[in-house]
């Protein structure tokens, strides 16, 4: 077919895409490339056939349509996020070699690849966590060690990375930003009091 150009296409979308729109189109005979900016915002968009009778075969017959049945893409632009840092260790006091547990939620589904995810605690301790999956929560563990003190036991914002992506299916990058009141000494009570080692004559 000949006479195909971007106003033989409309694209219908949902949710909360806005600015989409057919940048270009490419290719002959019956084989085309049709190129679509994606605009802002997530949501569904699908490609549509407008019947404006331009398009036609080699016997100038314009082609029957329109077409509005075409496969619907799912545009994904929203970020995952940190939503709360807390512990599944009862509220207490813990001293040396006690172990608490260190938990991190998120907004949706991430993948951690080619480095560790980083909690740095009131204490100055990390609690690291291994590359993940398709996970909304990872935990991990800080355990007490001599010269530790902390009268409400802290996880300090943003979280941090050793290398590496962590990102949803879409590819979107995690925003590592603990929300306020999210903390780990706002959602929970954990005192770690752990004397250090002092040297004597004995």
């Amino acid at each position: 077919v000949t006479g195909v150009n971007t106003a033989d296409f409309a694209l219908t979308t949902t949710g909360g895409i806005g600015g989409a729109a057919v940048t270009g189109v490419s290719g002959s005979g019956s084989l085309y490339t049709v190129t679509v900016n994606t605009g802002s915002g997530s949501g569904t968009l699908r490609l549509d056939v407008v019947d404006d009778d331009t398009i036609v075969d080699g016997g100038a017959n314009p082609l029957a349509g329109p077409f509005s049945a075409g496969q619907v893409y799912t545009i994904d632009k929203t970020a995952p996020a940190v939503v709360r840092v807390t512990s599944t260790t009862l509220d207490g006091t813990y001293g040396s070699g006690a172990a608490i547990n260190v938990t991190v939620d998120f907004t949706e589904p991430v993948t951690l690849a080619g480095g560790s995810l980083r909690v740095t605690l009131s204490t100055g301790d990390l609690v690291t966590f291994a590359p993940i999956t398709a996970l909304t929560t990872v935990s991990g563990f800080y355990t007490v060690g001599a010269g530790d003190n902390s009268p409400d036991l802290d996880s300090a914002t943003p979280l941090t990375l050793s290398a590496g992506t962590l990102r949803d299916a879409a590819g979107n990058a995690c925003v590592l930003t603990i929300p306020g009141g999210q903390t780990l000494a706002a959602l929970k009570n954990l005192v770690a009091v752990a004397p250090g080692i002092e040297d004597g004559d004995g």
